[in-house]
């Protein structure tokens, strides 16, 4: 139940603390979620969590990179030896070296989807981040 376990991380780890790092480990084949994806998408949006999802084979689903990339995370790759340490050792790498921005947006008056971008002015800088962000009703 790749799709109930993933949404039931995100939502067990959404604390004000800071952001949660959610690992999830699979093929990224799912035989018996009942719950839909584009909700657990639409919630990965939502909370204030980071999730990497380490694929231990090459079914190459949308799902994961979907997941993934609502947080700022992405799709890492066990290499073909089949040997999860690595893929893991560079998520933890990665999540510890980010950047925390704080944005606090103001004058907001619609509620909903805001696109956001993030660029940097260093060359050969990577920018991972969220799309944007949800503004709640008032």
């Amino acid at each position: 139940a790749l799709i109930d376990a993933a949404l039931a991380a995100m939502l067990i780890g959404d604390t004000d603390a800071g952001r949660t790092l959610v690992v999830v480990f699979s093929d990224g084949i799912d035989t018996c979620s009942f719950t839909s994806a584009a909700l657990v998408i639409e919630t990965a949006t939502r909370v204030n969590g980071v999730v990497y999802a380490v694929r231990s084979r090459g079914d190459d689903t949308d799902f994961l990179h979907d997941l993934a990339s609502a947080t700022g995370g992405r799709v890492v790759e066990v290499g073909d030896d089949g040997d999860p340490g690595p893929a893991f050792l560079q998520v933890l790498q990665e999540f510890r070296r980010r950047y925390v921005i704080t944005y606090t947006p103001t004058g907001v008056e619609a509620p909903g989807w805001h696109r956001l971008e993030v660029r940097v002015a260093r060359r050969g800088a990577r920018v991972q981040a969220r799309a944007g962000y949800f503004a709640a009703r008032r």
